[in-house]
């Protein structure tokens, strides 16, 4: 019987450098827990607009690129004797980065009007892609300026 100890040399070394490759581009890939950044919502400023009928509110929202969806803001403020509430929300395209959104919030009908002070903003960011959802809430008092 007659081996060729050059073929099963080259073979055994074709193997190896085969499995080392592919050991390197699996460490090259991404894990879930490398593959996720951070996701957060933070309402930076809000103004009543429209005479009070609504008020425009800023958020700096940051998730993972490649995934969208939406920012849901409510506000509630002390209007006189009464109680103002509105809501609003925008589309989010995430692109990793920090990015500033603004949610206009339209009074309740009917409601009282917004107007400059102190309001509860209150919501949530709910972004996916193919494979998952992620959601944060948002509980923040804020100073509501005038126009």
């Amino acid at each position: 019987m007659f081996i060729d100890h050059r073929r099963t040399t080259m073979r055994r070394i074709l193997t190896v450098i085969t499995l080392l490759g592919l050991s390197l581009f699996g460490l090259m890939l991404p894990s879930p827990a490398s593959a996720a950044s951070t996701l957060t919502a933070d309402v930076t400023s809000a103004t009543v607009v429209a005479r009070g009928s609504a008020v425009d509110i800023n958020a700096t929202v940051e998730c993972p690129a490649g995934m969208s969806g939406y920012l849901y803001l409510y506000i509630t403020q002390r209007s006189g004797s009464g109680v103002a509430q509105g809501s609003g929300w925008t589309s989010i395209a995430c692109t990793g980065a920090p990015q500033t959104v603004t949610v206009r919030a339209l009074a309740q009908a009917g409601g009282q009007f917004f107007r400059p002070g102190e309001a509860l903003i209150t919501g949530d960011l709910s972004v996916c892609n193919e494979f998952e959802c992620q959601y944060t809430q948002i509980n923040e008092t804020v100073r509501v300026t005038q126009n």
